[in-house]
């Protein structure tokens, strides 16, 4: 339905990407292909790129992304899950690649929780400087919540 011809999935521990791929597999009627992290910089035409690991964030911030974003396309878009700019976010927005961060991503999913549980139609623009405040970001870290 979306157009995607490919999926590939890798993941540090091997099982569980497999078992991602079996279940994409069935649910999906896509080709879905596993790639051990060390070839992972062997696949160049990528149209997403989709981080969900805590690299880069506070937690691990000396731990790098395993792709390597040279050689593919600007016109890639690149989805990091951490919260705060990563460095493969800055890397990405350093070769003009399209963004969009955990941050993006949580003021999105609480303007349809908004609607969803208090009826209330809030602006993203609106929820974002509110989240954006250091006062926000500071009880938000402060309170493990992010």
């Amino acid at each position: 339905k979306l157009g995607v011809k490919k999926i590939f999935i890798t993941n540090r521990t091997p099982e569980r990407a497999l078992k991602l791929v079996d279940f994409f597999r069935q649910q999906l009627n896509i080709d879905i292909e596993f790639v051990e992290s060390t070839y992972v910089d062997k696949i160049h035409d990528l149209n997403l790129i989709i981080n969900m690991t805590p690299f880069g964030s506070e937690l691990y911030p000396d731990v790098t992304f395993p792709l390597s974003l040279e050689g593919i396309s600007n016109n890639t878009v690149v989805f990091d899950a951490v919260t705060a700019e990563t460095p493969l976010l800055k890397h990405a927005l350093s070769m003009k690649m399209k963004c969009v961060s955990g941050f993006d991503m949580l003021v999105h999913q609480a303007v349809h929780q908004f609607k969803l549980f208090a009826s209330l139609d809030i602006s993203s623009d609106l929820l974002r400087e509110a989240l954006s405040s250091e006062v926000s970001r500071e009880i938000l870290y402060t309170n493990g919540n992010i």
